[in-house]
């Protein structure tokens, strides 16, 4: 069981606060604005992974899929720097990807999931994001 949330929803009002009063994403500023939507961390294991939610089964477009990969990207090589770096194992981390969950409607229980395209149900769901971040043994789902 994890901490409950605070707001238990998601204030917008910040969200409409960067629209309204920061650069806009056409030329010539081109600036954009995402949200993080989930950090799965196992400070035990030392496993990290992203998680980009999307309802109605969308896909991220355009500039926010641009900068999931480029946030991946960074996370891959930062890790493994990072790890050659200190050298010492147990202060080794592993990044397990970024990860799309799409649902069909707005949530696991009003329709069906897929995660990163692979269609699964709620107790496959349950199973894999916990073996991202706390894998019980060889076959742990991985990104790619």
């Amino acid at each position: 069981m994890t901490k409950p949330e605070h707001t238990g929803y998601r204030e917008l009002r910040f969200s409409q606060w960067i629209r309204d009063n920061l650069p806009g994403s056409r030329p010539p500023t081109c600036f954009t604005v995402f949200d993080v939507d989930f950090v799965l961390r196992n400070y035990k294991t030392n496993r990290l992974a992203m998680v980009e939610v999307k309802c109605k089964q969308r896909k991220p477009e355009g500039g926010q899929k641009l900068t999931i990969q480029l946030i991946d990207e960074i996370m891959r090589l930062g890790t493994a720097a990072r790890n050659e770096h200190y050298g010492i194992r147990s202060m080794h981390w592993t990044y397990c990807g970024y990860w799309l969950l799409q649902f069909e409607n707005t949530m696991v229980d009003d329709g069906r999931i897929w995660l990163n395209g692979h269609e699964l149900t709620e107790e496959q769901l349950r199973y894999h994001l916990g073996e991202i971040v706390a894998p019980a043994g060889p076959g742990s789902p991985s990104q790619k």
